[in-house]
């Protein structure tokens, strides 16, 4: 009589999500993200062609894979590893850095840090909408071109 409870309770046990699964497919973050030029902003500019960000969850954060072509007509992927723990993970693909860090402030707002060789040389603010429709990235930093403030407004598809 003990085993079929016993038995009861374990299939009760595995069709009850994990924290960590149920998170990953109620969090709006994940999915597919595309730029939108006409809201955003790139100072001095020129503005990349395309931007496509696609989050998945890794561990215990994202992964976010983006692809798009760049302003000279060139296909660009780069990989950025989120964990929110304000410590520095290697981002690859983009040129002018290769580490970023990120915090997150509360439900809807992540700060970044990004580094090159280990000095800082970016910095910014990530921003969810409430309706969890639009991502604004909002960021300050030097390049070999010099100073850059950039609005990146991407919405979900």
């Amino acid at each position: 009589m003990r085993l079929p409870s016993i038995l009861s309770f374990a299939a009760v046990v595995l069709l009850i999500p994990s924290p960590r699964s149920a998170f990953a497919q109620s969090d709006p973050l994940i999915g597919t993200w595309k730029l939108n030029l006409t809201k955003s902003k790139f100072n001095p500019g020129p503005p990349p062609r395309s931007s496509t960000m696609h989050y998945e969850p890794f561990g215990k954060g994202f992964r976010d894979t983006v692809t798009g072509v760049d302003a000279q007509g060139k296909p660009t992927t780069s990989v950025f590893m989120m964990f929110y723990d304000g410590k520095f993970y290697p981002t690859t693909g983009v040129i002018g850095y290769d580490a970023s860090a990120f915090t997150r402030v509360d439900d809807h707002t992540v700060t970044y840090i990004r580094t090159l060789a280990g000095k800082v040389v970016a910095t910014g603010t990530r921003a969810l909408s409430q309706d969890g429709k639009t991502l604004t990235f909002t960021g300050t930093g030097t390049t070999a071109k010099g100073r850059q403030n950039n609005v990146s407004v991407y919405d979900k598809q």
